[in-house]
């Protein structure tokens, strides 16, 4: 008799339950068919958007979408990787407390957007101090969402997930198209926004689990939950840092203008590793961690060919990207975002290291190591201010000019990073040379040859 299929009390022989491997190829390609056509409604709206708005537009959305993102990342700091990592992580009193403590940060988090409006407003001299609050609403249905999202990620259930996930974007998008036709402003993102994530949490509880969610506390729950995301809740924040400092940075430096074309750039130049790191999280993440509770031994061994599978599709098709991307760009959008070509390729060879070293961080939370995660985000957050910096006031002794030195700081802070992660990753064990050594060279040859011809064009 198969052991790992044990007959049923009742008599009837249950469905066999599809193995590891099969369970992540079939959830990647959910996640990859989502994230295509999710895509494709994100950069419609935002092609839609750019005929309707003007750049100075762009760039107070880029800020507003810098405390979103902000808002949204705070709302389950920890909790979704606890969950999937933790062998309670189907426990309904594990589950139930996650909820309760995820309930009560979106709610301290709107009341932070609040206390936060008025100071940030001062800061960049926008209409944050009106924005803010109303944004903030994002984080308390967010907080309010089922963990139900949480055990699906964790079974590498990914069809539910990816249907919901759509539906919400889908809506999203709608309602900020229909918002800008009749008031075209930076109110067509914030209603947007705030639909998307309501359809979210509604349809979170409609998904196809067992959870029932209920206001609890267990202390051994509490206690697993904090010391795994006490680093983790550190690590999301510096994360943010990193992740949106370039914009804080050009936001404070520049005219709006500079910041909406900036971020129009740094969309299209994130497809290919937004698709990465949405398989890593997705799938990589809870694959590695169920692979290691189950066989530590064979964890390493399997890390590489994760990571093989999540490099190197997405490196091809950022140095295609890397070619004919930026004049595609030029070509899509009106004359007023002609800055996005250059910028688009300066970002791109950034992204093309960070394709290279985000894979060590799922590896190191798939392990438990919140604190070699934290290290990994913080390092990133130092490297990328001190390098756009620099740029911003070495770009005169250059010629350039402040935003393209800046904008080149960005660009090479990445590929100075990863020094520092593989020693990270040497510390583990798991470090993998013959991996990322090639794909950097090639990167590396083919990034020069472009940014030279970009650059004595401009």
């Amino acid at each position: 008799m198969d052991a790992s299929n044990p007959p049923h009390p009742g008599g009837a022989i249950p469905a066999p339950t599809p193995g590891l491997k099969a369970r992540a190829l079939i959830g990647g390609g959910w996640v990859t068919a989502e994230y295509a056509l999710g895509q494709v409604l994100r950069f419609g709206g935002n092609l839609v958007l750019a005929y309707l708005l003007v750049p100075e537009a762009f760039g107070l959305m880029a800020l507003v979408n810098v405390f979103l993102q902000g808002l949204q990342m705070f709302s389950d700091v920890g909790l979704a990787p606890s969950i999937i990592r933790s062998k309670r992580g189907e426990d309904p009193t594990f589950l139930n407390t996650a909820w309760t403590i995820q309930i009560i940060r979106g709610f301290v988090l709107w009341a932070a957007a609040l206390a936060l409006a008025v100071p940030v407003s001062w800061l960049w001299g926008y209409e944050l101090r009106y924005l803010l609050p109303v944004a903030g609403i994002t984080a308390i249905t967010m907080g309010l969402g089922s963990t139900s999202i949480y055990v699906l990620n964790r079974q590498l259930k990914m069809q539910a997930l990816a249907k919901l996930r759509l539906a919400a974007q889908a809506v999203g998008v709608v309602v900020m198209v229909a918002w800008a036709l009749v008031h075209p402003s930076v109110w067509a993102m914030i209603a947007g926004a705030i639909a998307s994530q309501l359809v979210r949490c509604v349809g979170s509880y409609a998904l196809p689990t067992a959870t029932r969610h209920r206001l609890a506390f267990d202390r051994a729950a509490f206690t697993e939950l904090f010391r795994f995301g006490r680093w983790i809740f550190l690590g999301t924040l510096i994360a943010f840092l990193a992740k949106q400092i370039d914009k804080l940075l050009l936001g404070a430096l520049f005219a709006p203008a500079v910041l909406g074309v900036f971020w129009i750039a740094v969309q299209i130049s994130e497809v290919a590793p937004l698709l990465a790191t949405r398989l890593g999280q997705s799938v990589g993440f809870p694959a590695l961690a169920e692979l290691y509770r189950r066989d530590a031994d064979r964890f390493f061994s399997r890390l590489r060919h994760v990571r093989a599978m999540l490099i190197f599709p997405a490196v091809v098709g950022q140095l295609l990207l890397l070619v004919v991307g930026p004049a595609v760009a030029v070509w899509l959008y009106p004359p007023a975002y002609s800055d996005v070509g250059w910028i688009l390729r300066l970002m791109i060879v950034a992204t093309l290291a960070k394709l290279v070293t985000q894979t060590y961080m799922h590896a190191f939370l798939a392990l438990g190591d919140s604190f070699r995660h934290m290290l990994f985000v913080a390092t990133r957050l130092v490297l990328t201010v001190a390098a756009a910096l620099l740029g911003y006031y070495y770009a005169d002794p250059l010629g350039m000019p402040a935003e393209v030195g800046f904008i080149v700081g960005l660009a090479i802070a990445p590929w100075l990073h990863y020094p520092i992660v593989a020693c990270l990753a040497i510390g583990k064990r798991c470090w993998q040379p013959a991996v990322d050594l090639p794909v950097l060279t090639v990167c590396a040859a083919l990034s020069i040859i472009m940014l030279l011809h970009d650059f004595a064009l401009i």
